[in-house]
């Protein structure tokens, strides 16, 4: 179960579509779409982080039951859950590079 977490948050499947094709609303919308998909998907990486330096028992287990309950609510399974973890981290680091000051408009 620890290694197919991490190697869903690792993925880096897909390229998005970026401002050129959506307008403002939708951009924006996006843009807090992946905020907070990737900052669930934070959590999630960072419980199996905990458990790996506490080995708490019983801790996998209640993770996989935790976030398998989430995917479920979500009407996805594990698999795709951790699938789009990866891809909304990918999203996240395309979005803030966009935003990160350049030499040309550095004030």
């Amino acid at each position: 179960m620890k290694n197919f977490i991490t190697m869903g948050l690792a993925l880096t499947l897909s390229t998005l579509t970026l401002a050129s094709k959506l307008d403002s609303s939708e951009f924006g919308q996006e843009i807090l779409v992946v905020g907070k998909m990737s900052g669930a998907c934070g959590i999630f990486k960072l419980q199996i982080e905990f458990q790996e330096n506490t080995l708490m028992p019983g801790g996998i287990e209640f993770i996989e039951r935790f976030w398998t309950t989430e995917a479920a609510r979500l009407g996805v399974s594990l698999q795709d859950y951790a699938k789009q973890c990866g891809e909304s981290v990918e999203a996240y680091k395309k979005f803030s590079a966009l935003f990160q000051p350049t030499e040309s408009n550095k004030g």
